[in-house]
C-alpha cells in the first residue's frame, strides 16, 4: 500500500522527464524577465519616509489609515504605475508559478533523497502564487473601493504567506540546483 508521500505527485508528472531541464532553460529566463519588469515598475512607487521599499509597504500595511497614506503618496501620475503594477504581477504569478514550481522537481531528480520533500515545495510555489492573486485582489479593492479593515488583514496575511513560502521555495531550488549531486556509496 502506498503512502501519502508516495503518492504525491508534483505539476509536471505527465511531463516526459526528459523534457523538464529544456522546459525549465525557458521558463527560468522568462519568469526573470518578468521579475525585472516588476523591479522596474516598483522603483517608480518607491517614496522615501512613506514607502522606500514600495509596493511592499502596502503588502504589510496595518491599517486602512496607513494605506490612506500610501495611496495618497502613489496619487497622480503614480497611480497609474500602481495598477499597472498589480496588474501585472498576476503574469508574474504564471511565470514564477511554472518555472519555480518546476526548479522544486528537478532538485528531487538531481537528489533522489529530496524527491518527497521537493515535490511538497513545487506545490507550495502554488500556495504562493493563489497568496500572491489574493493580496493584489485586496490591494486593487483598496485602490478602486476603499481600504478596509478586512482589505487590509487579507494583504497582510497573504503577504506574510506568500513571502515566507515563497522564500523557501526560492531557497530551496537554489541550494539544490546548485550544489552538486551526492555521490553514492557502494
Amino acid at each position: 500500500r502506498k503512502g501519502v508521500a508516495k503518492a504525491m505527485r508534483h505539476l509536471y508528472s505527465k511531463v516526459p522527464q526528459e523534457k523538464l531541464w529544456p522546459w525549465f532553460k525557458r521558463l527560468f529566463p522568462a519568469s526573470l524577465t518578468m521579475m525585472i519588469l516588476m523591479v522596474m515598475l516598483d522603483s517608480k512607487l518607491r517614496v522615501p519616509g512613506i514607502a522606500p521599499h514600495g509596493i511592499v509597504a502596502i503588502q504589510f500595511a496595518k491599517t486602512p489609515e496607513e494605506v490612506e497614506r500610501l495611496l495618497a503618496a502613489w496619487g497622480g501620475e503614480t497611480r497609474p504605475l500602481l495598477i499597472l503594477s498589480l496588474l501585472v504581477d498576476y503574469l508574474y504569478m504564471a511565470s514564477y508559478l511554472a518555472a519555480d514550481s518546476l526548479g522544486c522537481v528537478l532538485v528531487g531528480l538531481k537528489h533522489p533523497r529530496l524527491k518527497q520533500i521537493s515535490v511538497a515545495f513545487s506545490w507550495a510555489v502554488l500556495l504562493t502564487a493563489l497568496m500572491d492573486a489574493t493580496e493584489n485582489a485586496a490591494c486593487l479593492w483598496a485602490v478602486f473601493v476603499h481600504p478596509t479593515e478586512l482589505s487590509t488583514g487579507i494583504t497582510w496575511v497573504a503577504a506574510t504567506i506568500k513571502w515566507t513560502v515563497g522564500l523557501s521555495c526560492l531557497a530551496f531550488m537554489a541550494a539544490g540546483l546548485l550544489l552538486p549531486k551526492a555521490k553514492v556509496a557502494r
